[in-house]
């Protein structure tokens, strides 16, 4: 919760990818991706790591952006 109320109080945009069940942070986010429930021991496979490889590709051509001299 804290994360997302820093994220807009910062000017910044909050994406949330949570289960079906969990609603806390939808009236704080930009948009809301809801993914179905998982067994807990599959759900660093299925969830976490697509998450840090989109996160990453996404930082890196923010990067490339700014080395380019484009804003935005």
């Amino acid at each position: 919760m804290d994360t997302g109320r820093d994220a807009r109080r910062f000017g910044g945009r909050l994406y949330v990818c949570t289960t079906v069940a969990e609603h806390r942070l939808d009236e704080h986010a930009e948009r809301t991706l809801h993914l179905p429930a998982v067994d807990e021991a599959f759900a660093p496979l299925l969830y976490l790591l697509p998450a840090q490889m989109i996160g990453y590709h996404l930082g890196m051509a923010k990067f490339a952006d700014a080395e380019a001299g484009r804003h935005g």
